[in-house]
């Protein structure tokens, strides 16, 4: 028989702490009052179990045992709407047996399922219980001569006890603890009982409203902050804008705003703000060297002013800092030329008539369009020299006519060809028995171009108010490096075959 009242005392326990879960409605107007409101309704159920042994037991713990035929039993359970202290100020709670099915809808219905879990209509998918459903479970299981009334209330604390008085009498409408098809429905575990062995429920409705008045809303919002730039060379100044508004109908002096740059103020100072007023700001900062800055403009930081809340008194953005890069100069196209037997070499940029060149072109480092560099190379490049006049012979060197193009070797960072130089021997001093003149008299410098395209991939930092990243992308590009080749003479004499 211990182990029956310590099962019996548990289960007691179990309902009451279910019987207790709320439902949280919405402020409504409320007419005739001076700025009252309806806060907050809700459609609460407590219930009263008994249940037997070998004899009655105290399931209340009033002292006495509770059975059937019991007149003036109470019970009571204390209701919340703290949550509401932040925007109303609470002037009284009411709460009401009976009520009506109209007066059930307006409250919301139940909230709470059977078994105390959160509960969603079948047939309408609603979150609330409908009233036919509601009277066929709770209403058709009362006591007899059931009150409710509030029997305490702590209206700044948000909190209110509610008592119910009731008689146990007529077992016929009570819920069997017993049937395993009731036990399912609220929630308990299937057990074995004795033959000796009862319990019953009845349950106690009520819709307990609580009503109030509105706070003053104070509340300053930091609305957007524009760096002025979207990426910071470094060391660069920039101009950027702040934006804070009064979301109050009320004006509000000395407000103290301020812009932030990495922590350090780069404005700071106090304003005063109108009703609904939205006012906008300049201040100006210092990129560092490199890395990520942090422009956080902040209204009411040392929350001078009392507000209804404080979590959007920051914007904030981050403005990544542009990696320096290396100069890596205007490129080059040099020249190196070796004898036609390659025994000779001749000074850089310098070549004779029938000379092998080498043609190496180092073109410039692409710039990307933001960020750095992260790698480069040549993917195409040819190179453009003189082309042979048609008439040249050794005795009468004709200038050359046009040009030739060739395509260039690729490697990384550099490309490379070798032609011969066929089209001058100038600064060989020919007389032209045929011309009957002197010809290719001085040495002379001729212009060659080398074409390129290089494919390169660079990186740079996106940042959002959570933080920032690295995005890279690939890209090409392409030029001309132009390099002088200085012709002097000749590698050959006229018996040179």
């Amino acid at each position: 028989m211990k182990v029956l009242r310590k099962l019996i005392s548990w289960v007691l326990m179990t309902a009451l702490v279910l019987g207790a879960v709320p439902y949280c409605g919405t402020a409504s107007a409320l007419p005739g009052g001076e700025g009252e409101q309806v806060v907050k309704q809700e459609v609460i159920v407590g219930y009263f179990d008994i249940w037997k042994g070998d004899t009655w037991q105290d399931t209340n713990r009033d002292g006495r045992p509770d059975m059937p035929g019991q007149k003036g039993k109470t019970y009571t359970n204390t209701y919340s709407a703290a949550e509401k202290l932040k925007d109303w100020t609470l002037t009284r709670v009411e709460v009401k047996y009976p009520f009506s099915r109209e007066e059930y809808e307006a409250a919301g219905g139940r909230q709470y399922g059977y078994d105390g879990s959160l509960w969603y209509d079948p047939d309408t998918g609603e979150p609330k219980m409908s009233w036919d459903k509601f009277k066929r479970w709770y209403l058709k299981h009362l006591p007899q001569n059931l009150s409710a009334k509030i029997a305490s209330q702590d209206l700044a604390g948000g909190k209110a006890v509610v008592k119910w008085t009731l008689d146990l009498a007529l077992l016929s409408n009570a819920l069997n603890l017993k049937d395993p098809e009731n036990r399912r429905y609220i929630g308990y575990e299937p057990d074995n009982f004795g033959e000796l062995v009862e319990g019953w429920r009845w349950y106690l409705p009520a819709i307990i409203t609580w009503y109030g008045v509105p706070k003053q809303q104070t509340d300053l919002v930091a609305v957007s902050i524009d760096p002025g730039t979207g990426e910071a060379d470094p060391g660069g100044k920039y101009t950027g804008r702040v934006t804070f508004r009064n979301d109050s109908s009320i004006k509000l002096t000395g407000v103290p705003v301020e812009v932030r740059s990495n922590g350090a103020a780069v404005l700071s100072t106090t304003v005063d703000f109108g009703p609904g007023e939205t006012r906008t700001f300049t201040f100006t900062w210092t990129a560092p060297g490199s890395g990520v800055v942090e422009l956080k403009g902040v209204i009411n930081g040392s929350r001078k002013i009392q507000e209804t809340r404080y979590d959007n008194n920051e914007v904030k953005v981050l403005v990544p800092v542009k990696e320096k890069q290396t100069p890596s100069g205007p490129g080059s196209l040099t020249f190196q030329a070796v004898s036609q037997d390659r025994s000779i070499t001749r000074p850089p940029n310098t070549a004779k008539w029938t000379d092998w060149v080498t043609a190496t072109l180092k073109p410039p480092a692409p710039k990307p369009p933001r960020g750095w560099l992260e790698w480069w190379k040549i993917t195409s490049a040819d190179l453009t020299y003189p082309k042979k006049n048609p008439e040249f012979t050794f005795g009468t060197p004709y200038p050359p006519v046009g040009t030739v193009t060739v395509p260039m070797k690729p490697n990384g960072h550099e490309a490379k060809v070798e032609f011969q130089e066929d089209w001058g021997m100038d600064g060989a001093k020919i007389y032209s028995i045929l011309e009957r003149k002197m010809m290719a008299e001085n040495p002379k410098e001729y212009k060659l171009t080398a074409r390129y395209t290089v494919e390169y991939k660079y990186c740079w930092i996106e940042c959002d108010e959570d933080g920032c990243w690295t995005e890279c992308a690939t890209a090409t590009t392409s030029g001309t490096v132009s390099g002088n080749l200085l012709v002097n003479g000749t590698g050959v004499d006229s018996r040179a075959q």
